[in-house]
């Protein structure tokens, strides 16, 4: 079980990296794998949302006084759900808009290419998170949220043929903005929701 743990999280970073260092190879290695989205989903997105959550935790019981436990939870629920639901409403409009932009996707599996896409897109918002929150002073690392419009360029440079490069960049361009800003307008909904918990 451990094993599996450490193994499953070894692979995580040298994903990672390689999707910073060399995009455009390492889109074709996943699109190429023969991975369904639970296994994208238990392999790449949970774990970093797992850290996410824990440190959010962790954090809220650190810089509050008190029994704040509940409280705690809360908002690490809050940024857990923030990011999970971002990542399923954009798979979702991603699934539905992807053939109207690829001429010739690579799989006739829309909805496995879509949400890998999409999950991956996600690399540098969940490295960014991880970073502000356990270096807050570090704050400004959250501007390095910008490159991913480059990852999912490379993703959806990869993700089959275009008739125009103008779809390429159209489809980019709707995709990278919503990764960005889906989960910040969802805390900010949550949060409209729960005006007594900060």
């Amino acid at each position: 079980m451990q094993e599996n743990i450490i193994h499953k999280y070894k692979s995580l970073i040298y994903r990672t990296k390689e999707i910073l260092i060399n995009g455009d190879k390492e889109w074709k290695v996943i699109f190429s794998e023969k991975k369904e989205n639970n296994d994208v989903l238990s392999d790449h997105t949970l774990p970093y949302l797992f850290i996410i959550t824990l440190i959010t935790f962790v954090s809220y019981i650190t810089n509050h006084t008190g029994y704040l436990f509940g409280l705690a939870l809360i908002d690490a629920v809050r940024s857990f759900a923030s990011y999970f639901i971002a990542l399923f409403l954009i798979y979702i409009l991603t699934r539905k808009i992807l053939t109207s932009f690829v001429e010739k996707p690579i799989s006739k599996n829309i909805n496995l290419l879509s949400f890998k896409l999409v999950s991956y897109g996600f690399t540098i918002m969940f490295l960014s998170e991880i970073i502000s929150l356990l270096i807050p002073q570090l704050y400004f690392i959250k501007f390095a949220n910008i490159l991913t419009f480059l990852i999912v360029w490379q993703g959806a440079g990869t993700i089959g043929k275009y008739e125009k490069i103008d779809y390429q960049v159209v489809l980019t361009i709707i995709i990278s903005l919503l990764i960005i800003f889906m989960p910040y307008l969802l805390v900010l909904i949550f949060n409209k929701l729960n005006p007594g918990i900060l």
